[in-house]
């Protein structure tokens, strides 16, 4: 005889290709949150971000001619659509400073003696200063979404930071 979590497994295996009808039978008998997919299961590129907001991955290249602010403006709009699905939605209150937040820290330059940082964190800040080149601030809801924000998408991040950086030298 099977066991609760084995029929639970099958559920969620026939759920994936079930009809909505039997979507709504299945999650009436197990309950809907069986069925719930963290988001970091759902998302591995930037093309599932944009199927998960519903637009056109197009909307989001990068133009490869075109000024450094160009592609930094385009950088931006991917970084601002990343943290919206990521929380699901959620936009935090930036004027609540007991608010819960999270914001992802890494090296853009991973080579260890090469120790150029780019500082999207309270890593290097005092009251209201921060360490950052740059006023970009995705925050996100929980630590560990802030954290799979900052390596699955490290690329983006650093294209935003190369781009907005030489947007400034190069006009």
């Amino acid at each position: 005889m099977a066991t609760q979590q084995e029929i639970e497994q099958k559920a969620q295996q026939q759920y994936k290709t079930a009809s909505a009808a039997t979507k709504k039978t299945l999650e009436v008998i197990f309950g809907k949150d069986l069925f719930i997919i963290p988001i970091t299961d759902r998302i591995k590129n930037f093309s599932d971000i944009c199927r998960e907001a519903g637009v056109n991955e197009k909307d989001y290249a990068i133009p490869a001619k075109g000024t450094y602010k160009q592609k930094a403006e385009k950088c931006m709009e991917r970084l601002m659509l990343l943290e919206k699905v990521l929380n699901g939605g959620v936009i935090i209150n930036q004027a609540d400073i007991k608010s819960a937040r999270w914001e992802p820290y890494f090296n853009t330059v991973p080579d260890k003696k090469q120790p150029a940082g780019f500082g999207l964190s309270f890593y290097v800040c005092g009251c209201d200063g921060s360490a950052a080149l740059l006023g970009v601030r995705p925050q996100y809801i929980s630590k560990p979404i802030a954290e799979f924000a900052g390596k699955t998408f490290l690329a983006d991040y650093t294209a935003f930071a190369q781009n907005y950086q030489l947007s400034k030298t190069h006009k």
